[in-house]
């Protein structure tokens, strides 16, 4: 009687054990998650990948073996480049998370091509953590490396070089005039001779537009969807992607009996973890399919309008909807991006919180966006002239909220915006 109440107190830690792998598993994302299969892959026998879907378990195995030098052939990627630097800078683990992070989201012309507040909302940290480490970043080579845009990317450049102030000046409002060749305009504007913007111009053009065209193109790592969702005749159409993640199948021969009873033991123990692995990751699959069909089915103009049509949406509503926990809700969406025909988001995004008038944020920025885009640039909108303009669309937001927006998403102030 006793040994049986031992083996059913083991019986439900392994229970235990496995469940709190399942829910790591959900929150994972998908590079984590490609991480975790690496590390099963080689240590358990009994787990088999399926061919020529990871080159990478094998480059491992070849390391182990002493085989894997010099693997790596060709030019380094600005991501190669961006990364071998963070490693140095960057001692605390979440700032060297960031970092990753941030270097996997530059494009290959070296800009940053994710704003701060969706960097934030998918590393779940502060935006003024995201910025600190950008911050940071600005001092890698290539210099400019990390901008938000042009004139932030020369900046950055002409600082790093001591560039005078009347340069700082001449890229931060003239620009566009220079482009024009208006260099008598710009010297009226800036009190200084034609001469001077001359020279100016000459220095500005050993700055690079592109700072990270020298290196090898390299895949951002940071943007890659994990969901992809299309239109079709029948409606929506939802699509699982691998995202780098590989499918597992127990190995040929795992199941096999040993004539060792040690042996034996060990291999059915490995199958029983190989199984559970295999198992925790279909029930993330599956978990995530009922939440973005959760989504969509309260998101009517979401594929068609994009983020404009976003309904406030609380995760407690979505869970009811896909029948898991709220706090399963939470941990599936960390870190998934989420493709639409209209863009990639973090699928975190999604759920905002309701404004005056029943809007959510998501859809008062993307209004704020709009009504900037078609602005007339020679009288860009104030953030009172915004607030009033969505306060006629129904959007009832204070000058202060307006700003807030605008600032988040790298929107510069309408004194910035004015074109002469």
């Amino acid at each position: 009687m006793e040994f049986s109440q031992s083996a059913e107190q083991r019986q439900e830690l392994r229970l235990t054990q496995e469940v709190l792998q399942s829910i790591e598993i959900l929150a994972m994302t998908a590079d984590e998650l490609r991480q975790r299969i690496e590390v099963e892959y080689l240590e358990n026998p009994a787990l088999e990948i399926e061919e020529g879907e990871f080159e990478t378990g094998a480059s491992l195995r070849r390391e182990m073996a002493g085989e894997g030098e010099n693997v790596r052939a060709g030019e380094e990627s600005l991501y190669d480049v961006l990364l071998s630097q963070a490693g140095v800078a960057f001692r605390q683990p979440e700032e060297l998370r960031i970092a990753r992070f941030l270097i996997g989201c530059i494009d290959g012309s070296g800009y940053l091509a994710i704003s701060l507040s969706d960097a934030a909302e998918a590393l779940e940290v502060p935006e003024e953590a995201v910025l600190s480490v950008l911050q940071r970043i600005w001092h890698f080579d290539p210099m400019g490396v990390g901008a938000r845009d042009l004139k932030e990317c020369l900046l950055l450049q002409a600082r790093e070089k001591g560039a005078t102030e009347l340069v700082c000046r001449l890229i931060d409002s003239h620009l566009e005039d220079l482009a024009q060749g208006r260099i008598p305009a710009i010297a009226k504007a800036l009190g200084v001779t034609a001469k001077e913007v001359q020279e100016t111009a000459d220095f500005l053009r050993t700055l690079s537009p592109r700072p990270g065209a020298a290196y090898g193109e390299g895949e951002p790592v940071g943007l890659i969807p994990d969901i992809r969702v299309q239109e079709t005749p029948s409606g929506a159409a939802i699509e699982l992607l691998s995202a780098g993640v590989p499918s597992l199948r127990l190995a040929e021969g795992a199941k096999a009996r040993l004539p060792d009873a040690a042996a034996q033991a060990y291999m059915s123990e490995r199958v029983r973890s190989a199984r559970w692995l295999i198992q925790a990751i279909d029930q993330r699959q599956a978990t995530l399919r009922r939440i973005v069909e959760a989504v969509l089915s309260r998101q009517p103009g979401l594929l068609s309008r994009g983020r404009a049509a976003l309904r406030p949406m609380g995760m407690a509503e979505v869970a009811e909807a896909a029948d898991v926990h709220e706090s399963t809700v939470s941990r599936a969406v960390r870190g998934k991006y989420i493709e639409f025909p209209w863009g990639v988001l973090p699928l975190r995004s999604f759920f905002t919180a309701e404004l005056s008038g029943g809007t959510s944020a998501a859809a008062a920025k993307a209004a704020i966006r709009r009504l900037v885009g078609e602005e007339d640039a020679k009288k860009p909108l104030s953030d009172s002239a915004l607030a009033e303009r969505l306060a006629e669309e129904g959007i009832k937001l204070s000058r202060r909220a307006v700003a807030k927006y605008r600032e988040q998403m790298g929107i510069p102030a309408a004194a910035k915006r004015k074109r002469y």
